[in-house]
């Protein structure tokens, strides 16, 4: 019977909850793929809820596996190493510098595109220009002997030798 209590005593001993756990931001880091120093910045700012304890090195900060999980942190797979996510973010540096090429490449055709049309907008308006001042230069009125000079139609002045 005594053997029988003893199973049933630990048995009924409360044991911590998985969220319960409270970890050293080194362990939440391994944990988390985090750097520590990106969590103690997080703890710093109340982005993270987390408490000092007196470690054996001084004062250390504590986090709870909730207070992580809350915070948007997901677990590592178990099975990756940092070899592993470094390979994967290398791949999304890859990926991305790829997009960019790409859009630096629609971004210098748009650019093009935008230099062709402004030139052509300045020689539409040159010949607009040109239009209405040869438009003006035969509406200008004769002098008083009904001639002009032969510079005057350009400049809309009578011809003062009459």
């Amino acid at each position: 019977m005594t053997g029988e209590h003893a199973v049933g005593a630990a048995a009924s001993v409360d044991v911590p909850a998985p969220l319960d756990v409270h970890l050293t931001l080194a362990e939440a880091s391994r944990t988390y793929a985090v750097p520590v120093a990106a969590l103690r910045s997080r703890a710093r700012a109340g982005g993270l809820r987390a408490y000092k304890v007196d470690g054996a090195h001084g004062r250390e900060w504590r986090v709870s596996v909730r207070a992580l999980e809350e915070a948007g942190f997901v677990v590592r797979p178990a099975g990756s190493s940092a070899d592993e996510r470094v390979s994967e973010l290398e791949a999304q540096v890859a990926a991305l510098r790829h997009e960019l090429a790409g859009e630096r490449r629609r971004a210098d055709r748009a650019d093009q595109q935008l230099g062709h049309a402004l030139l052509e907008g300045g020689r539409l308006r040159s010949a607009l220009e040109r239009a209405q001042a040869r438009a003006e230069d035969r509406t200008v009125p004769a002098g008083p002997a009904g001639r002009t000079a032969p510079g005057a139609r350009r400049r809309g002045v009578p011809d003062p030798r009459g």
